[in-house]
């Protein structure tokens, strides 16, 4: 993604920032050229560097949470809880702790802390704290407000793009394991299915609350609770399915329900992916390809895919 090919490019120079300055000392009045001189100034302005190394200690933040969302794991129901912890780490950089973050406005001053304590990673504080950078008070309340300035804008962004008070995707967390099978399992479930309009027509609601409802009165071995809570969320709800008590299937149709709620994307990443997938595939020179045929392919690239990963980790295993 381009977060990470960022990454990569700040990590670079950091890593090369001595001898490209050593470089740009020895040629930059031999060339003679605005844009060698223009490098050689920037090279040797010391905040440029801090800069860099604040950049190293926050554009990963935005990686991972970039490989969240391109995912192909089921992540929909931690989506809300790594997007509050990310947005809330990133806010209380620069702004004063409060009841609700997600409800102030990123760039209300009320709120900010002040400019010398802004946090900026532990590597940018050592750096602002050298004589020779503590002195030059001008340049390092710049510093600091220019990465402020990325605090804010970042925070603007992500709740321009996420809905933090979405009440679909908070109240996915109650579906994870831990969460059903503890003392702070609602009564009734009919709060969340009616979340969920599109989907009332196909399932009985009342069947749905009752499967609900025997978490209270099934008796489940505690053994089988414990298996349970080890699993992540969508074997849960498939074990579950098919849990026999007494010849019936006492949470069938309220696992039926939930693994169809469970299957809304968190993203279009995977859609995408399959278009490439198809466009690698179906080429000019195979552009008669039928739609059995082209599923085939598909099917036979992704267990190849799987196989190849069994594989590997067999040989990590053994190694």
């Amino acid at each position: 993604c381009v977060g990470c090919v960022w990454v990569l490019v700040v990590n670079r120079i950091v890593e090369q920032y001595n001898p490209l300055k050593l470089y740009f000392s020895t040629n930059w009045q031999l060339d003679r050229l605005k844009s060698t001189e223009d490098i050689f100034k920037t090279l040797h302005d010391p905040s440029i560097f801090i800069y860099l190394k604040f950049l190293q200690w926050v554009l990963p933040k935005f990686v991972n949470l970039n490989k969240l969302y391109q995912s192909d794991r089921l992540v929909l129901c931690t989506l809300h809880i790594k997007m509050s912890e990310l947005y809330k780490d990133l806010l209380y950089c620069y702004m004063r702790p409060c009841n609700n973050p997600t409800s102030i406005n990123p760039s209300n001053n009320a709120f900010f802390l002040p400019i010398k304590d802004v946090y900026l990673g532990v590597e940018v504080a050592n750096l602002l704290n050298k004589p020779e950078i503590l002195q030059n008070e001008v340049m390092v309340e710049d510093i600091k407000k220019r990465c402020r300035d990325f605090f804010i804008v970042s925070c603007c962004q992500i709740k321009m793009r996420f809905d933090f008070d979405n009440p679909v995707l908070k109240s996915l967390d109650d579906l994870n394991p831990k969460k059903v099978f503890s003392n702070n399992r609602p009564n009734s479930f009919i709060s969340f299915i009616q979340l969920f309009p599109r989907l009332i027509n196909k399932y009985n609601i009342q069947e749905i609350d009752d499967g609900w409802r025997k978490f209270n009165t099934v008796e489940l071995e505690p053994e089988y609770i414990i298996k349970l809570k080890a699993l992540n969320i969508e074997e849960f709800w498939v074990n579950l399915k098919n849990k026999e008590v007494y010849n019936e299937y006492p949470f069938r149709v309220l696992s039926n329900f939930v693994l169809t709620v469970l299957s809304l994307p968190q993203s279009n990443v995977s859609c995408e992916c399959m278009f490439s997938k198809i466009n690698l595939i179906k080429t000019k020179q195979r552009n008669r390809l039928q739609m059995p045929t082209l599923n085939g392919l598909l099917m036979a690239v992704n267990v190849c895919k799987k196989l190849l990963v069994n594989l590997n980790l067999r040989k990590i295993c053994i190694i």
